[in-house]
């Protein structure tokens, strides 16, 4: 029987929580170097193309994807990564992370002198469905640093962009952010800010057996 969130529902204009880890649980990230090259490999295939004088796209040797997915958050862990993304065409994730995966696998076995795969798997996604669980997994992801025993606001994340400490043009933190208006979503109205909502967090029943279901698919 195929595991949990390896048969991936495609839906146009959906949003996804992706996640994948190195085999047998090695690390994927062992220094700067690394981490800045998966974000590089990222920024490469999200940045718009770049234009000529004449309004030609220049030529790339990649798969560009800035109108097709839009990254909404990310954490990279020593030997994981999180990325929540929203695809405008369906299965257009599965080109995207397939793209940056296979281009970060073939710079790590070169710079290590490794053969054979990198991550344990394809990948993993969940598509999520309501604005709730969409909230809540922006959190967990950003909650991932902590386990490093660092600060939040440290760390390879998209958090800092949400805290107005980073500007990044490939990550998109307005679509989160919104809720965040107390017009928007009545559920946030005693929240004051995105950063109250992730760092002043007390878990409720819910959020702790939606993070144990988290734990247990990363673990698989």
């Amino acid at each position: 029987m195929p595991r949990k969130n390896t048969i991936k529902m495609y839906r146009e204009n959906g949003f996804y929580h992706i996640y994948n880890r190195g085999v047998d649980k090695k690390p994927i990230f062992h220094d700067k170097i690394d981490y800045k090259t998966f974000l590089k490999y990222l920024k490469e295939a999200l940045n718009p193309p770049k234009i000529d004088l004449q309004g030609a796209t220049l030529q790339r040797k990649t798969k560009n994807f800035h109108n097709e997915i839009t990254l909404c958050c990310f954490s990279l862990m020593p030997n994981h990564f999180h990325l929540l993304v929203k695809q405008k065409e369906a299965r257009t994730i599965h080109k995207f992370i397939q793209s940056v995966m296979i281009r970060y696998a073939m710079y790590f076995n070169k710079r290590y002198k490794r053969f054979g795969p990198l991550f344990q798997s394809d990948f993993k996604a969940t598509n999520i469905l309501d604005d709730a669980y969409l909230l809540h997994i922006t959190r967990y992801i950003h909650r991932n640093q902590l386990k490093l025993g660092i600060s939040i606001t440290e760390g390879y994340s998209s958090y800092a962009n949400y805290i107005g400490k980073r500007h990044t043009p490939w990550v998109n933190t307005m679509i989160i952010l919104d809720y965040f208006h107390p017009e928007k979503y009545s559920m946030l109205k005693h929240t004051q800010s995105y950063r109250d909502f992730v760092e002043n967090f007390t878990p409720s029943e819910t959020e702790e057996s939606l993070n144990d279901a988290l734990l247990c698919d990363e673990n698989e």
